[in-house]
């Protein structure tokens, strides 16, 4: 199956193209949403299994979504690795030629797991059961999985496989804490709950950016690494995050 009626002019807004076109990432983009083997290095029932995904309605939602956190997450990350320039971790990430496609990609991408989840439940508007909920669970970890095969995707895959665990180490899939959580995955987790409230979703109205900032902030230390925390503030402070309504 191909989903003919995708085309990056219609998935990418303008000023994202703008972002991405530098880092040679679009013709590499257009094969994220019509995948074939030669990208994911899956086999061809897989690689089916994904284009058929992209062009679901949820497939549609995880693009979108993803599209949107981009251009927050390149910014927030720079303006971490340019306050923090003795940190470890920045230096084995500015070692890495790549890093910003890697971020790109694993932003793009960081839903891809939800493939393996009954849509159903994407679709539910109200509260999930447990078992519903463990389903969810299971994302990252599909997503694991799809990524590992191919050597594109090893920067990109801290996003999707650690994006949900939290500072305070209740997270999933593997309760990591604190700074055993990579550093992009850390950054990436507010930029993905900023989109996530600010954004209007099957299941909720968009938050307001006052509430949702306030929300970002009552996590810190708990969900969210209170440095990145730091970033995000001053990011919001400057007026540099986009919304899904400012795009």
């Amino acid at each position: 199956m191909t989903c003919e009626h995708i085309r990056l002019s219609d998935t990418i807004p303008t000023h994202l193209t703008a972002v991405l076109l530098p880092f040679n990432i679009h013709p590499l983009l257009h094969k994220l949403i019509m995948p074939d083997t030669r990208v994911w290095g899956t086999d061809v029932d897989t690689t089916k299994a994904i284009d058929s995904f992209f062009c679901s309605n949820e497939g549609l939602a995880v693009q979108e979504h993803g599209l949107r956190t981009v251009p927050n997450m390149l910014a927030m990350t720079d303006l971490y690795l340019a306050n923090n320039p003795n940190d470890e971790e920045v230096k084995n990430i500015l070692k890495d030629p790549l890093y910003k496609r890697g971020i790109m990609l694993g932003s793009l991408l960081h839903d891809i797991g939800k493939m393996n989840v009954d849509p159903t439940i994407l679709r539910y508007p109200g509260e999930l059961t447990r078992e519903e909920r463990i389903q969810i669970e299971t994302h990252p970890a599909f997503a694991k999985t799809l990524l590992e095969k191919s050597p594109n995707h090893t920067r990109a895959l801290e996003i999707p496989y650690s994006h949900h665990e939290k500072w305070n180490g209740t997270g999933y899939p593997r309760g990591l804490f604190g700074l055993s959580i990579p550093l992009l995955a850390r950054i990436f987790t507010v930029a993905d709950v900023w989109d996530a409230l600010t954004s209007v979703r099957p299941y909720q109205h968009a938050w307001t950016e006052i509430d949702a900032n306030r929300h970002i902030n009552s996590l810190s230390g708990t969900s969210f690494d209170p440095k990145v925390v730091d970033i995000f503030n001053i990011m919001c402070e400057s007026k540099l995050l986009s919304t899904q309504e400012g795009m």
